[in-house]
């Protein structure tokens, strides 16, 4: 049956206990941080859902056709849920929140039914698997950033020193932060949506990776095309409050994009701000240093060229 209560969670206890007389080598006990459960098709054919995970938990159950190939993205969500994930949704311009399943960027979202199990820069912060205060900067003014694909192992041999992964505005007195991050379709992202592959990635999430909190995706602007942050909200970096951050991707690259990140009075400024720094082309590199002059001047001169008529 589909029911948690009345019935999951007796079936749960029974093979538990059938574990621990069958296999008494194998623990059950509460230093065991996950267990996974299958459960029948047939036994629960008319459920709506495909799997359940206890939210800080140690428990999920899924049902028989999510051991699938192209459905593992549902043990990953569930496993998820184990390890203090919440779900991500849709946010739109006015805070609303729209879907809890909606963002279909995220494992934790919609994605988990179409075979992606790559995490989002704000579920990686939570999990300890990006540093906050090693792999992301905050949003400050005006400035050009460059932000590496999200799938780049920041531990692997040669990664560049201080490389960013994220963008993170905080808001004023909340736990609450905008990321901003960047994922080009590659390894575990292979499976994106289009509408994500190649494009920045705009969640609003928790801002120093507090667990069993909702995430919402705001937006996946691609390059060229300005964002402006929305809603408004009282920005911990702004001490008037009042201050609109708006972003441009200026270009895409196979490991990273390079960011125009602004903050202006109005959506029209921040806007133009935010194209006029793409537009800025990048300073030319310094010249080379000239060669030392010689510890004693040349015996001769050089002799003079030969012309050729």
């Amino acid at each position: 049956g589909c029911d948690i209560g009345q019935q999951v969670i007796p079936a749960t206890s029974r093979a538990l206990s059938l574990m621990a007389t069958q296999h008494p080598s194998v623990s059950t006990t509460s230093s065991t941080q996950h267990i996974e459960f299958w459960l029948p098709h047939t036994s629960v054919s008319q459920c709506s859902w495909g799997g359940l995970g206890q939210l800080g938990g140690r428990y999920t159950w899924e049902v028989q056709y999510s051991a699938y190939a192209n459905l593992n993205g549902i043990r990953v969500h569930e496993l998820g849920h184990n390890l203090g994930l919440h779900h991500s949704g849709l946010m739109d311009v006015d805070g609303n929140a729209l879907n809890e399943y909606g963002d279909y960027s995220a494992v934790m979202g919609s994605s988990a039914f179409t075979n992606c199990p790559g995490f989002v820069m704000p579920n990686l912060i939570t999990l300890g698997w990006l540093e906050r205060n090693t792999h992301t900067r905050d949003w400050g003014g005006a400035a050009i950033v460059a932000i590496s694909d999200l799938r780049v192992d920041p531990f692997a041999s040669g990664s560049a020193a201080g490389r960013a992964y994220g963008v993170r505005l905080p808001v004023a007195g909340s736990n609450m932060a905008v990321w901003v991050s960047y994922r080009t379709g590659a390894g575990l992202d292979a499976t994106l949506s289009s509408e994500v592959k190649g494009r920045l990635s705009v969640h609003y999430a928790p801002a120093s990776g507090e667990r069993n909190t909702l995430t919402y995706a705001l937006g996946f602007p691609a390059v060229g095309t300005p964002f402006v942050v929305r809603p408004q909200r009282a920005w911990a970096a702004c001490s008037s409050g009042g201050c609109v951050h708006a972003l441009q991707m200026c270009t895409a690259g196979a490991a990273e994009a390079m960011v125009a990140l602004v903050v202006e009075d109005s959506d029209d400024a921040a806007i133009a701000a935010a194209q006029r720094l793409c537009a800025t082309p990048s300073p030319p590199s310094p010249p080379p240093s000239p060669p030392s002059p010689p510890s004693s001047p040349p015996i001769a001169p050089p002799a003079p060229p030969i012309e050729f008529q």
